[in-house]
């Protein structure tokens, strides 16, 4: 482990220069588990998951709320959507080297563009 982790680092920060993508082999998904880079993805991914099901309850519980006339004079214009945030909550700080992790794991899971 201790030839193969700069190895990888050095591979992975090439490829974030220049834009490309790395092949994560068997004894790579080792190392970065080892390392921690699980955890964080999955919790990364956890909450996620948490606002985007906040931002849904919230969406149901606004369409029920009572019709009482409150006195509110409201607004004239259209209601705007509210988009949940895609970021984790502020406060929080991460290893760039996980970040980077983070964000490929994010790229290679996405399914291919078509052109």
């Amino acid at each position: 482990m201790a030839d193969e982790l700069p190895d990888l680092a050095r591979r992975w920060s090439r490829a974030i220069e220049r834009g490309r993508g790395i092949r994560i082999e068997a004894a790579d998904l080792d190392l970065l588990t080892g390392i921690g880079v699980n955890e964080l993805i999955q919790t990364a991914s956890a909450e996620t998951l948490k606002e985007r099901a906040k931002w849904r309850a919230d969406q149901r519980n606004a369409g029920s709320t009572s019709a009482e006339n409150t006195g509110s004079t409201g607004t004239s214009g259209p209601t705007v959507v509210y988009d949940p945030p895609s970021s984790r909550s502020s406060g929080t700080t991460e290893n760039e080297g996980a970040l980077a992790l983070l964000a490929h794991a994010q790229e290679i899971s996405r399914p291919p563009r078509r052109r």
